[in-house]
């Protein structure tokens, strides 16, 4: 009984047998063909010069919007006299360019190519890319900020600062030609520096910097340390120790709505300048008459 049960399990009809041979032979098939198959996957050709580029892209795209996207074609240029055009060609953002033209305003220079790396916007990349291409004409400081024993520049001469003109200014290291006229004209707006020290007062000149110029500021000539209220400005004005802010205010504000002062004992028309304010204030104020 059990042996029937058991040969009933493997009895096919003809049309079972038929489908179990047409099953048979698609896994043949399927066993079979990678062996005749000879076809190569095609390679995927990409075009270089595409690809460089995609990766500029892909790499402008990830920085700052101060950051500089280097043309093709580069040129030398020397970062102390190039004109914003000039920054512009070499690709570089506005705000970057902007904070260049400040930097230098205020008497900064680039005293070799590395300093582009302190640029403000100006990936590490770009400037390694653009330092090839700086000359600096090494005239401009006139003086060595490293000596290697080959290269000499003159030393700056000594100036009085109360006598020294714009061109005396700007030979010191440091100091461009912006920055010379302000010393200049603050220096005439107040009567003279007093001290030395009043030269690091002024706007644009920065500590590190006044502190390497120290060694050719001279005093020969004491200033009176008077500031001419006629014709200086608010920042002048309280540039003078001896003038509080809201006393430099009120002699700027009196002057443009009245005109300028026929003599110093005009300010006493201000208010709050009483007459022991005006005693504590005049020896340090002119009209320039």
């Amino acid at each position: 009984m059990k042996n029937n049960q058991w040969k009933a399990l493997f009895r096919f009809s003809k049309r079972e047998r038929a489908g179990l041979l047409v099953l048979l032979c698609c896994f043949a098939v399927i066993l079979v063909l990678p062996r005749f198959y000879n076809g190569v996957t095609p390679v995927l050709q990409i075009d270089t010069a595409a690809e460089q580029q995609l990766l500029s892209s892909a790499t402008t795209v990830g920085t700052t919007d101060t950051a500089a996207v280097l043309p093709a074609q580069l040129f030398r240029f020397d970062p102390n006299t190039l004109p914003a055009q000039g920054w512009q060609q070499l690709g570089l953002k506005p705000r970057t360019i902007q904070t260049i033209l400040h930097y230098r305003g205020k008497g900064g220079l680039f005293k070799k190519p590395q300093d582009l790396l302190k640029l403000y916007g100006l990936s590490p990349a770009a400037a390694a890319r653009l330092m090839p291409f700086v000359s600096i004409d090494t005239t401009l400081f006139h003086t060595a900020w490293h000596n290697n024993g080959n290269t000499r520049f003159a030393q700056p001469q000594p100036v009085d600062v109360n006598t020294a003109d714009t061109a005396q200014w700007a030979a010191l290291p440091g100091i461009g030609p912006v920055l010379a006229a302000r010393i200049v004209q603050q220096r005439e707006a107040q009567g003279g520096f007093v001290s030395i020290e009043q030269v690091g007062q002024v706007y644009g000149v920065a500590d590190s910097l006044y502190k390497h110029l120290q060694p050719w500021l001279r005093l020969q000539t004491p200033g009176t340390g008077k500031t001419n209220i006629n014709t200086a400005t608010l920042a002048q004005l309280k540039s003078n120790p001896h003038l509080p802010p809201d006393v430099a205010a009120a002699i700027l504000l009196y002057r443009q709505q009245h005109g300028p002062y026929r003599q110093v004992t005009d300010v006493q028309q201000i208010v709050f300048i009483n007459a022991a304010l005006f005693q504590k204030i005049a020896p340090y104020i002119t009209t320039g008459k």
